[in-house]
């Protein structure tokens, strides 16, 4: 009988992965490894990092065109296989915003652009009220008081963005005074003139409305032009009494207000109040 040796050459191994796509920075690749006949691998990832797993995730934080080669070991020998990776530059987006307090419809808030890596960028500001701006770096006014963060997008020429938010403006109701003009004052007695919060004021006058006052002078005047009540507390009006001694006669009086909002700004009014009895 005739007998043959047969020796079986152990396979070449093949290196393959899928080629990785385009990203921007920084981008994660889960490298997936197609190779055949190996059991040992090497992945260098061209910027100086290395693994030996099967199916590596790498991370590029810095863009550029890297090659990234897969060693491949088997019993048949050693393979290499090699493709590019192309990581786009992401802009860093940064601002900064003064004031980041004031007052509503008064002075605007003015964002500074302070974004890196924007070649042939496009901005986008959203000034968390339902408004926003495409330019460089805006100045908003707020009209609704309240906290509100600013984002800034930046998206540069090959399509990687950033966004940065700042947090927070604080937006705050702008000075305002509304007066009644009519009142109807206690004839028991002269009624306590403080503001109660949450009580019947109406034996009161003073202003029903007020935001942000800082200084305040109420002089009440009567119809031949004598002062005859003055205050200097937003919340101590006059009662409708004649020096707490006697109420004040039916009939119509002049007021005069000046004082200065929070907001720096200066006011004075003048207006007439019916007093009943």
């Amino acid at each position: 009988s005739n007998s043959h040796t047969v020796s079986i050459e152990p396979a070449a191994p093949v290196a393959a992965f899928d080629p990785p796509a385009t990203g921007c920075a920084p981008l994660q690749i889960d490298f997936v490894n197609n190779s055949q006949y190996a059991d040992n691998y090497q992945w260098d990832f061209g910027n100086g990092s290395v693994s030996y797993k099967k199916n590596p995730s790498f991370t590029y934080f810095e863009s550029g065109t890297f090659q990234v080669t897969l060693t491949v070991y088997g019993p048949g020998g050693t393979d290499t296989y090699s493709a590019l990776v192309e990581v786009k530059a992401t802009p860093v987006a940064y601002s900064n915003v003064s004031p980041p307090l004031v007052f509503v419809n008064d002075v605007p808030v003015k964002c500074f652009n302070l974004s890196t890596d924007t070649v042939n960028a496009t901005y986008h500001w959203d000034f968390g009220d339902g408004t926003s701006s495409d330019t460089l770096s805006p100045a908003h006014v707020y009209t609704e008081p309240g906290r509100y963060d600013i984002t800034l997008t930046v998206t540069n020429g090959n399509e990687c963005s950033d966004e940065y938010v700042y947090s927070y403006v604080e937006v705050e109701p702008a000075g305002e005074m509304k007066f009644p003009t009519v009142f109807k004052p206690s004839q028991t007695g002269p009624a306590d003139p403080h503001f109660r919060p949450g009580q019947d004021n109406n034996q009161i006058f003073f202003p029903g409305v007020y935001n942000q006052v800082l200084e305040y002078e109420l002089v009440i005047y009567n119809r031949w032009g004598e002062q005859i009540f003055i205050s200097r507390d937003v919340n101590i009006g006059w009662n409708g009494w004649v020096d707490d001694s006697r109420p004040a006669e039916q009939g119509v009086y002049i007021w005069r207000v000046r004082g200065k909002y929070a907001n720096g700004q200066n006011f004075q009014d003048v207006g007439d109040i019916t007093l009943l009895k």
